[in-house]
This record gives structure tokens, C-alpha cells and sequence, in this order.
């Protein structure tokens, strides 16, 4: 994980060396570094003035691995939660209602609903709007509105998880793998694999330079290194996203593409999905601050 903030990344390396001794790891689940990271990658998003987040990091270490071990609930050697999207809705639920942070404890319950979805390879159907709501409404014991959740209400235990994960799974559908949103920072690490660097960036642009080295044939030689621009892109900033066009342009001026042996697979192999949900979901995520 990459940090703009290096004092935030310090805080974050210092909680998950914390955790690593007693963190979780199930299949299906998302472990308490994953949801931490989630937490850390928001604050590095929206941290400083006018931006909606006060204290970072967790209140209570307790609490954040109660609401992950949701997940692996089990009884008489049962999984009570033993489907994909169950994982998810109890671990969403845990993390909304025991406040394991110190702020932006559902801001981080959507982002790691949004990422534990990815990785269950499945993507909301829905509106934005609306899972920023839902998110509120379990905040605010406010599922009530829901018809269906009333209905579950009555047929037994744990109604809201059972009413969240039925709710994913109605509103997600399986992802197309073929195209990925990506940021800056990730098509940097990308194309750094390939041997280029994107460097040099002023006036909303930067440069795409394809890096050689020459190692020498004797041992006293010299290393030569070679350095072409060989593209030029628009550039917001790191952390923002890179346009689907761009990086099909990208792609196929650089050779990167299925025809050239670069599946999409392999090219957004080193992306970090994290970053590319928050820009994603920015406007919900930040009015997530005032409700």
C-alpha cells in the first residue's frame, strides 16, 4: 500500500505489525489488515482541512477484531455465515455498529463492502446513493424501511445480516474481468513491471518513458541506461483514476495488449483495487462524513 501521507503511513505499519500475530484468515473473508488498510486508505484520501475526518486509526483493537471474526462464526463445527456475500454483511454490520475506529467507521464499512464484493468477483448493480443510504440505515437501526427486512424480522435470529446479505446479492452481479478501473499511482506500478516510468509531470501532464539498461559485456564496464518518451498523458494526480480510454490507448502504444502476450490479467495484476473503489465512490464516502 502506498501512502501520499508518511505519517499516516507510519500509523498504519505500526497497527499491522500490531495484528499480525492475532489476525484472522478464512476463505471468503476479509482479514483485520484488509479492513485496516481500508480505514488507512481512506484517511490518506481525504485527510486535512474541510475534508471530514477527524481522529485515524483504531479506538480499540478489540473491537476491530470482533467485528472480523463475524466471519468465521461457527457452531458444532458449522459455519454460521457460510456463504460469500454472509461473510460480508456481517462483517459490514460489525464494523458500523461497534465503532472499532476512532472516525469514519462507515465510510470504512462501505469501502471494505466494496472490496470484499470485488474480491468475491461480484460489483453493485445499484446506485451509488443507495448503498451510502443503507449504510445509514443500519448505522441508525433504520432497516426497518425496508419491506424485506421486515419480513426476515420475524422468521428468526440475526435478522439484519440475513437482510444484508440478501441484499448484496440481489443488487451485485459477477464482474467483467476484461477492463479494471485503475489510478495514476496504480498504472505507474503497472508499467514500472514492463520497464517504463511516468515521470515529469507539469501543467496537468506527464511523460511515459520507456526505461533501458545496458549492462556492460566486462565486468569493469559501465551500466548505461537509456531513457525515451515514448507517450504522454493527462495527469490529475496520483490518486486519481486514469480514464478507460487512456489506458487502452496506453496499452496499445506501449504493446501491452492480449495480441502482443499482456492479457488483461497480467496487466492489472499489480493494481491496487482499494484505491480505484475510493475514487470511485468519492462522493458517497465523503458525505458518509456528515451523516
Amino acid at each position: 500500500m502506498e501512502f501520499v501521507n508518511p505519517a499516516l503511513e507510519k500509523d498504519y505499519e505500526r497497527w499491522r505489525t500490531r495484528l499480525e500475530g492475532s489476525d484472522f484468515y478464512g476463505k471468503d473473508s476479509l482479514t483485520a489488515i484488509q479492513v485496516l488498510r481500508a480505514h488507512y486508505a481512506i484517511a490518506d484520501y481525504f485527510v486535512g482541512p474541510d475534508k471530514g475526518i477527524g481522529g485515524i486509526g483504531p479506538r480499540d483493537e478489540n473491537l476491530l477484531l470482533s467485528a472480523v471474526f463475524r466471519q468465521s462464526a461457527a457452531f458444532g463445527g458449522y459455519e454460521k455465515w457460510p456463504k460469500g456475500v454472509e461473510k460480508v454483511a456481517t462483517l459490514v454490520y460489525g464494523l458500523i455498529k461497534d465503532h472499532p475506529f476512532h472516525d469514519a467507521n462507515k465510510r470504512t464499512a462501505l469501502l471494505s463492502m466494496l472490496y470484499h464484493l470485488q474480491r468475491l468477483d461480484r460489483t453493485p448493480t445499484i446506485a451509488q446513493k443507495q448503498l451510502e443510504d443503507l449504510v445509514v440505515a443500519v448505522a441508525d437501526d433504520g432497516l426497518g424501511e425496508f419491506r424485506r427486512y421486515v419480513d426476515l424480522r420475524k422468521d428468526g435470529p440475526d435478522p439484519e445480516v440475513r437482510f444484508l446479505a440478501d441484499y448484496f446479492s440481489r443488487n451485485s452481479r459477477k464482474i467483467d474481468r476484461r477492463q479494471q478501473v485503475i489510478t495514476h499511482q496504480d498504472l505507474a506500478r503497472i508499467l514500472k513491471s514492463f520497464g517504463y516510468e511516468m515521470c515529469d509531470a507539469e501543467k496537468s501532464f506527464i511523460d511515459i518513458v520507456k526505461v533501458e539498461i545496458k549492462r556492460p559485456l566486462f565486468a569493469f564496464g559501465k551500466t548505461v541506461e537509456s531513457r525515451k518518451r515514448v507517450k504522454q498523458i493527462h495527469f490529475p494526480g496520483w490518486k486519481r483514476q486514469v480514464p478507460p480510454d487512456t489506458v487502452k490507448a496506453v496499452r496499445e502504444d506501449l504493446n501491452l495488449t492480449w495480441k502482443k502476450g499482456v492479457d488483461s490479467e497480467t496487466f492489472y495484476g499489480k493494481a491496487d483495487s482499494m484505491n480505484a473503489l475510493i475514487n470511485e465512490y468519492a462522493g458517497p464516502l465523503q458525505r458518509l462524513a456528515d451523516r
